[in-house]
């Protein structure tokens, strides 16, 4: 049985408001993107189109968000032509 030291339950917690008060709700599509991300390359692709549709937000909210995630090295963006292509930070 695994034992936790009591700073170890703090820590996700921590790390997670960490993260909201660099990037805001960007966090959320950032989530997002670690769901459909292909783990191998740690790269995701699709139109904002359809990621706008899916998670109801505009496109212009969409394209926020990728930009501040970039900012704070979250993400690395390719996109063009309508698309979106990330590569996630490991």
């Amino acid at each position: 049985m695994a034992t936790h030291s009591p700073t170890s339950h703090r820590t996700w917690p921590r790390l997670f408001l960490e993260d909201f008060e660099r990037t805001g709700t960007a966090l959320w599509f950032f989530l997002y993107l670690l769901t459909w991300i292909d783990p191998k390359t740690g790269r995701f692709r699709a139109s904002y189109k359809r990621i706008s549709e899916n998670i109801g937000v505009s496109i212009a909210t969409l394209k926020i968000w990728l930009e501040q995630l970039e900012e704070e090295g979250y993400v690395q963006d390719e996109s063009l032509d309508g698309m979106i292509v990330v590569y996630v930070n490991w």
